[in-house]
């Protein structure tokens, strides 16, 4: 469903009954296409990932920019994580509305935010380990439904940990997502002017 157009029929047919009707067959096609044709649908889906990540800045802008207005002038901080497709790492964001008259904000104003970001970036890793359970299991149970009892078919890449590396957070990616929709690497971080 792109841009303002309203959802054709398709849409909302396979919106509705994706799970039920769609998704065990076309993980069977899936399963049967080359590696040359996998590889580019991998590739396709972590360039629209990162392209979603690089778009938070503008878009959270925009939001958090209206939200302060109708509220009266709200600050807002945002913190946010995931698996980033650019580096292969769990990685936390952040983003601030609002600064002080010398152009700091919230993340440079409050003395121990590394911390609280670090603290943050190791309950994303967990909770990313523990969604990439459940859907494993949710995997196995609709892999056990279509075949019926039989699991022996399975690969062990079924059983994988689903790519959580296991690293300290100082080996992980953190940054701040700018009001220009700029992003900076490091746990410290300089905003422009600064």
């Amino acid at each position: 469903m792109k841009g303002t157009q309203a959802p054709q029929k398709m849409d909302i047919y396979l919106n509705k009954f994706y799970s039920k009707k769609i998704k065990h067959v076309a993980d069977k096609m899936y399963a049967k296409e080359s590696e040359e044709v996998k590889a580019k649908i991998e590739k396709k889906y972590a360039k629209s990932k990162e392209r979603a990540i690089h778009e938070l800045g503008p878009m959270l802008d925009c939001i958090l920019q209206y939200l302060g207005h109708i509220t009266g002038g709200w600050k807002f901080s945002v913190l946010m994580g995931g698996h980033d497709p650019s580096t292969g790492e769990v990685s936390v964001f952040n983003y601030h509305v609002g600064e002080l008259e010398s152009g700091t904000q919230f993340d440079q104003a409050f003395g121990d935010f590394d911390s609280m970001q670090s603290t943050f970036l190791s309950f994303v890793k967990d909770a990313v380990a523990f969604e990439s359970m459940l859907l494993q299991e949710a995997d196995n149970e609709s892999d056990s439904d279509v075949k019926g009892d039989d699991d022996s078919s399975s690969s062990s890449e079924d059983d994988s940990d689903g790519g959580e590396p296991e690293s300290s957070w100082q080996d992980s990616d953190l940054y701040t997502i700018h009001s220009d929709g700029f992003l900076t690497n490091g746990v410290k971080v300089m905003l422009k002017g600064d």
